[in-house]
């Protein structure tokens, strides 16, 4: 391998390369030792460029989509792992002095490029990521400091139509988004999606699964998948939340390679970052994982196009809803589809600064309001395409007031 800077190319996919259609940007290999995640997302590039003319699908899906491919996002790691140190994760980039700047400590320097990123950094005091020049989760000397990171923010800024983000990584099968990192005194995470965000990441990732599934009946779990510091652990720094919370980007993070159970010996085989290719078709290998997590892949593809095509403006109720109530009455949101809601109770109009509903807790639904007194609620809904529902302009104080109403009147005793 010649010294020096390596050029990390990016392949971009679909007819219409103009910032119109909703961008996808399918990021593998942050970690060096994880090989399959590079195939399986050169099994789907493949895919759209092969299958274009012959399925109506995937044409479906070049056409309404902007795709953008890292196919490899560590390539002068992944080099050391694949000839040198097969157990290198991160770059090879040297950030130590004195003697742990020895060449013979080479195996263990480098930055670990998914805790560089800005948002929840350890720099700021979230847990996961190592200050340390020769731990596995060193964060770097300072935020963005790795050509690596630095690439991907040029890249979303670029091309801001990038509206969806996968992060693909091995093994374990887990599918995850945000928040991602906590503060471990008191486990306080980086902000909670709204609700209506992560009704759409669990929506989206129910389809992205079920193409998973469909390939050899893999089955990932209900405990994982969910936000990653729920799901995982802590990851400061990490690039999903940067550009979930920076850019608004429905950012992803895939753990590729879950277990898989052998019939035969009635157990759970294990995946591993390096499994063998070709084997047992039902059993591990990096063949058979690359191609079911490719269809999870052409799944995310598929949700893209879905968005940008939405201009159904979402409906909701208040449950019970308004009305004459005896005593203190339990009411809640509901909506037609994910959305976030918007509302007020002290007779103002509802905008963007408003309260938004929120959940209880993880994997909880809505809050709900124990309601004492006579009250108004005032709101409106916004799905995750941006529809506001009854094209209510909440930065317009017009005399129509088209957002909903209900009052909720307690009779007094």
């Amino acid at each position: 391998m010649p010294r020096g800077p390596a050029t990390i190319p990016v392949l971009r996919i679909g007819k219409h390369r103009d910032g119109r259609n909703p961008g996808v940007l399918i990021q593998a290999q942050d970690h060096a030792r994880e090989w399959v995640p590079a195939t399986t997302s050169l099994e789907s590039a493949e895919r759209l460029v092969h299958n274009y003319r012959s399925d109506r699908e995937t044409k479906k899906i070049v056409d309404n989509t902007d795709i953008f491919f890292i196919l490899s996002n560590n390539p002068d790691g992944a080099n050391y792992s694949f000839y040198n140190f097969a157990s290198q994760r991160r770059n090879m980039t040297n950030h130590c002095a004195d003697d742990n700047a020895d060449p013979a400590r080479r195996n263990s320097w480098g930055v670990d490029l998914n805790r560089n990123y800005r948002v929840g950094s350890a720099h700021d005091g979230y847990s996961g990521g190592s200050n340390s020049c020769i731990s596995d989760t060193y964060q770097g000397p300072e935020k963005l400091s790795e050509p690596e990171s630095k690439n991907i923010i040029w890249l979303v800024e670029k091309y801001s139509n990038i509206k969806f983000m996968m992060s693909v990584h091995s093994n374990g099968g887990q599918l995850f988004w945000q928040p991602g990192a906590y503060i471990a005194d008191g486990r306080i995470t980086t902000p909670r999606p709204p609700l209506g965000d992560e009704a759409f990441y669990w929506q989206s990732a129910a389809r992205i699964l079920s193409q998973v599934k469909a390939h050899r009946q893999t089955v990932v779990t209900p405990e994982n998948v969910g936000g990653s510091s729920d799901v995982l652990y802590s990851s400061a720094g990490n690039v999903r939340e940067d550009l979930y919370y920076t850019y608004g980007i429905y950012a992803f993070g895939w753990e590729v390679g879950g277990s898989v159970y052998n019939p035969a010996t009635g157990n759970w085989q294990g995946g591993s970052f390096q499994p063998a290719w070709v084997g047992n078709p039902d059993l591990v290998s990096g063949h058979s994982e690359t191609m079911e997590y490719a269809n999870g892949i052409m799944e995310m593809f598929r949700i893209a196009a879905d968005w940008g095509k939405d201009h159904q403006k979402p409906t909701s109720q208040l449950v019970p809803g308004g009305g004459k109530y005896p005593g203190p009455v339990d009411v809640r949101f509901e909506t037609s589809e994910p959305a976030t809601i918007y509302y007020t109770t002290d007779g103002s109009r509802p905008t963007l600064d408003s309260p938004r509903y929120a959940a209880t807790e993880f994997r909880e639904p809505g809050r709900v309001f124990h309601v004492t007194e006579t009250t108004t609620f005032h709101w409106f809904s916004v799905d995750s395409a941006g529809n506001i529902e009854q094209n209510y302009d909440p930065s317009k104080n017009d005399r129509r007031n088209n957002y909903r109403t209900a009052t909720i009147t307690i009779a007094q005793q």
